[in-house]
């Protein structure tokens, strides 16, 4: 993979890493002000730390190792589409979260996320399907770094 691509890659990693950490921030904001859903807007936020924790370290990853990967078009490509999908889940997460929030009075958004439950859940399932996929991705790339480093014969 040429450098720049890998520079875009990084780029892209990093944009993500930081789109979650504002998604949390606002899931965080939204628990404290309603108390009744803060268990579950407390658990898509662990769920969003997460996966901004791995693609911190899958941005520091790429940057040090990319390069050196057999492979290493297809597999930025399919990070890049990780990344992208990503964004995708992220800013609809943090749409509907500034919607809940643009209410002013706490009753209503009480009833406006009683009402967008299962709008959240669908959010959820969005994002446990994030984490599965970059459970995968990432033992690929364990894979990948594997193969790529010499084992010692015994």
């Amino acid at each position: 993979m040429d450098p720049a691509s890998i520079i875009s890659l990084v780029a892209a990693c990093g944009s993500l890493a930081k789109h979650c950490a504002g998604v949390t921030k606002a899931l965080h904001s939204l628990a404290e002000t309603l108390k009744h859903a803060e268990l579950a807007l407390l658990s898509i936020c662990e769920e969003c730390s997460t996966i901004q924790f791995a693609w911190r370290k899958i941005e520091k990853w790429a940057i040090d190792n990319l390069h050196h990967v057999d492979d290493s078009e297809e597999l930025g490509e399919r990070l890049q589409r990780s990344v992208y999908c990503g964004e995708l889940v992220m800013s609809a997460l943090q749409e509907e979260i500034l919607t809940v929030q643009s209410n002013t009075q706490s009753f209503q958004r009480g009833i406006n996320l009683a009402w967008n439950k299962s709008v959240f859940i669908e959010h959820q399932t969005r994002l446990r399907g994030q984490v599965a996929a970059l459970q995968l991705l990432l033992q690929v790339l364990s894979l990948c770094v594997d193969l790529a480093i010499p084992q010692p014969r015994y």
